[in-house]
């Protein structure tokens, strides 16, 4: 009969113990839906502003002409932007000027990045004496084939914008510096140059460099210097809609990935680093223009700079930031708490014991089992690796088959949004059906019990390895170990929930979504749709905190919930499937490269990619192959496709021995090195057998012995010089006297050759250049060898 009344009970879905369950799960999605929508930039603000705010409307007009046309380096459009942000400087006052010089990134010794970079600064003098400045960062040159809107367009024009604002306001006390980088995209060699070479450099206290990995978003500081905790205490009373997470400056550091912030950090610079990065598959392609650009991420920029310059401006950036770092994090992108992370252990400890108080208050009131618990830990645990596992396994089977995911791996699918939103549901038609499962057998205290203790071992893992994300972890826990322990101090011994304790554990949820769903959109941005499976992970554990709400749901509905989800799940997968085509909109990307051998008088088409498109199939004819093509490019040791192609007349590159001396048993040889056709780059690799010790460009060293045994490279050396100057480059290397030196040379300039009898058709509009690569796209290559 009991059992009778119980299932009466629980089929009632409007009596007045639903209606708190009912309340309970409205909470939670009301919760949910208000932190996906606070994940938002701000809203753009018109040219109409006043003169001393920030308007996006006003910054517009500057990024109209930067962002007309890709800019990069060595180009005449590259060329028009840094005079143009020279003359707007000197228009709004600023001391303004162009450091012209040679940027090196040898942080591989065996393979060199070095251009003649021209970098633009500005500088607004503050009322004080003696004190350090603030810089304002954002690089102005694009690759090849995009207009560079977001990446790095928007943030030069906001940069400008905030000093037309700053110029209308009261002076700061602190100098205000404004840097526009040059050579970014190319190894970061404006940045490089200006902290090795700029006197202004000694002369900087905090630093604020802006990017974008995509073409809308919110703008997250995703990455600080050591030393934080000032910094986030200062980004937190200035920022109007701070995002902002330690988890993501940690991680950051496991990632290859690099700004111009990299090259302060390595000298020592405090700083911040802000970006947006919704949109990844517009990054570094054709697709980064005007049109697309999300007005409010702009916006977002402006009110960074703008702030943080006037927070900054008038603090005492003399003093040093400290050795402290902080855990931060933001709450709803309207208040970021932070504090040191000298707490984390501390905390972790009182979760600990407050964990185990819980355990043994519900194994005193009888609501516990010690098998129970055991249970609950191994059925959330196969939770976890059935969710993530299942994920993965779909991803693998249906991505395989998107035509969208396997021409762009790299950033995924346009409408990659649309799988995230069917694997969540996915995911959470696992784990509702596996609750439904286990809840009844095991109790659902056993279960949640259970999923806190998986969130324990989380959280430990997290404050040995990932100290940032900590705070993901303990405190949700804490809230809602004090709502179970809370639970348990009642006198009833019933394993069923009364709504409520339903409302108290719901409530006391709240935390956990409020912090992990940010960090999980902020995940599945960066990480990508190929990597949904880590993502799901985080996901499946943030479903943990809400096993109440989930058990009272599969209580009402049964079965029904994880069958609906599943259907809706699939449905949206098939229709993310189909739906996913190629338009001007949304364009496949392809390779395609001219290289002409000029020792051997033969030339080659050659691409990436694994088969001819509707563009690239006039190059390669039907039943063309991949094959070894190491003798036209020598870095380029693997099989890809090419086929023969007309030789066009090109003059190879020129090298010149200057000077050849042996001293010291060490041969120095000096060489010049120019492009008879005026490339705009040029590459030298030293043949198998050519041993190089040591490098310089005019007069910096690069590369030295003890540089290549530190970093354990082998013998084989590479050059890459971009905007290579009219005159040439004088690069002298040192070598063995017993060896000759043979070097591989080659030069390459931006676009496809004209040649006789060869009429290259344009790309359809649903097609455009890749954004990966060797070597940028579109380009003509041509080498030849030297032997001295």
């Amino acid at each position: 009969m009991a059992h009778l009344m119980n299932k009466q009970r629980n089929g009632n879905f409007f009596n007045q113990e639903s209606l708190k369950g009912w309340a309970a799960i409205l909470l939670l999605l009301l919760v949910a839906a208000l932190s996906i929508y606070r994940q938002s930039p701000p809203d753009a603000v018109l040219a109409s502003a006043p003169p001393d705010q920030f308007s996006s409307g006003r910054a517009l007009e500057h990024l109209k002409l930067i962002a007309a046309s890709p800019r990069p380096v060595g180009s005449a459009e590259h060329d028009g932007v840094r005079d143009y942000l020279l003359r707007e400087l000197g228009r709004l006052g600023l001391e303004a000027q162009t450091q012209k010089a040679t940027g090196i990134n040898a942080r591989q010794p065996d393979s060199i990045l070095a251009a003649t970079v021209q970098n633009v600064v500005g500088r607004i003098r503050g009322t004080g004496v003696g004190g350090k400045a603030v810089m304002l960062v954002a690089h102005y040159d694009s690759v090849p084939h995009s207009f560079g809107a977001s990446d790095d367009g928007a943030a030069v024009a906001a940069l400008l914008e905030t000093a037309r604002a700053l110029k209308t306001s009261a002076p700061l006390a602190n100098d205000v510096i404004f840097l526009f980088t040059d050579g970014e995209e190319c190894g970061l060699l404006g940045a490089e140059a200006f902290v090795q070479e700029h006197p202004w450099a000694r002369d900087v206290g905090v630093v604020c460099n802006f990017e974008a990995r995509g073409n809308r978003g919110p703008v997250y500081m995703f990455e600080s210097s050591p030393g934080n905790h000032r910094l986030i205490q200062q980004l937190g009373a200035a920022a109007p809609r701070p995002f902002a997470t330690s988890l993501s400056s940690d991680l950051y550091r496991l990632l290859p990935n690099d700004t111009d912030f990299t090259i302060f950090k390595a000298a020592n610079l405090e700083g911040l680093n802000f970006a947006y990065f919704d949109g990844a598959t517009y990054y570094h392609t054709s697709l980064d223009n005007l049109g697309e650009l999300d007005e409010r991420s702009l916006q977002h920029h402006g009110q960074y700079a703008l702030a943080l310059a006037r927070q900054f401006g008038g603090q005492d950036l003399t003093s040093g930031g400290g050795q402290t770092d902080a855990v931060y994090f933001d709450v709803l992108s309207a208040k970021l708490v932070s504090y040191s992370k000298s707490w984390t252990l501390p905390l972790m400890i009182l979760v600990y014991v407050l964990l185990l108080a819980v355990v043994l208050l519900g194994l005193k009131k009888k609501r516990l089992s010690v098998r129970g618990i055991a249970l609950g830990f191994l059925a959330f645990l196969l939770n976890i690796i059935c969710a993530v596992g299942v994920v993965w396994l779909v991803w693998r089977l249906v991505g395989g088959l998107d035509r969208e995911y396997s021409r762009m791996h790299e950033s995924g699918p346009y409408n990659g949004h649309f799988y995230f939103i069917c694997f969540v549901i996915l995911a959470g038609s696992i784990i509702s059906a596996l609750c439904l499962f286990f809840s009844g057998k095991l109790g659902l205290y056993h279960l949640l019990v259970g999923a806190l203790i998986c969130w324990a071992v989380v959280m430990t893992l997290s404050g040995l390895f990932l100290q940032g994300g900590s705070y993901l972890f303990i405190w949700p826990l804490l809230f809602m170990l004090a709502a179970l322990g809370t639970v348990f101090l009642s006198r009833r011994k019933a394993q069923a929930v009364e709504p409520n304790e339903l409302l108290l554990l719901s409530l006391c949820a709240v935390p956990g979504i409020v912090l992990l769903i940010p960090a999980i959109q902020a995940l599945a941005l960066g990480l990508g749709i190929g990597l949904i499976w880590a993502v799901v992970f985080p996901l499946v554990l943030l479903l943990g905190l809400l096993l109440a709400g989930l058990d009272f749901l599969t209580r009402k509905l049964r079965w029904w919930l994880p069958a609906a989800l599943c259907v809706a799940s699939l449905a949206l997968l098939i229709t993310a499937s189909l739906s996913a085509r190629f338009d001007n909109r949304h364009r496949e990307p392809d390779s395609l490269f001219y290289v002409l051998n000029s020792d051997e008088g033969k030339a080659i088409w050659l691409s990436f990619d694994k088969q001819p498109d509707a563009f690239t199939s006039q190059f390669f004819p039907p039943g063309t192959g991949k094959s070894k093509v190491a003798n036209y490019v020598p870095n380029m040791l693997g099989s890809f496709l090419n086929a023969q192609a007309p030789v066009a007349a090109l003059a190879a590159p020129n090298a010149q021995v200057v000077a050849d001396d042996v001293s010291g048993g060490v041969r120095r040889v000096r060489l010049h090195l120019a492009s008879s056709r005026q490339a705009q780059i040029i590459n030298i690799y030293a043949e198998p057998g050519t041993s190089i010790l040591a490098a310089s460009i005019k007069g910096r060293n690069v590369l030295n012995e003890s540089a290549q045994q530190a970093a354990g490279t082998a013998s084989e050396w590479s050059l890459q010089y971009y905007a290579l100057e009219p005159e040439g480059l004088d690069l002298t290397l040192e070598v063995k006297p017993s060896t000759p030196l043979k070097l591989k040379v080659l030069d390459i300039s931006y676009g496809l050759p004209a040649l006789p009898n060869f009429a290259v058709q344009p790309r359809p509009d649903d097609i455009m250049p890749t954004a990966d690569g060797v070597f940028y796209q579109d380009t003509t290559i041509v080498s030849t060898s030297y032997s001295f």
